[in-house]
């Protein structure tokens, strides 16, 4: 497993997609589901010794981490 994993959501097509470490991952209905999935995703990693971050790219354009 990679010690540092970066996570990206976005919107495109009308749904909030997911990338990992700038690979496509998945697409979920709502942004809400996509933060939550990376949520338990980075409770593994760190777990497991790594470190992970999460960045939202917002549909009005802006960015937040989580």
């Amino acid at each position: 497993m990679s010690d540092k994993v970066s996570f990206r959501i976005f919107i495109g097509d009308g749904q909030w997609k997911l990338n990992r470490d700038e690979e496509f991952v998945c697409v979920f209905e709502s942004r809400e589901a996509a933060v939550n999935a990376c949520g338990s995703y980075r409770e593994e990693i760190v777990k497991h010794g790594g470190e992970a971050t999460i960045v939202v790219d917002e549909a009005d354009g802006s960015t937040t981490s989580v």
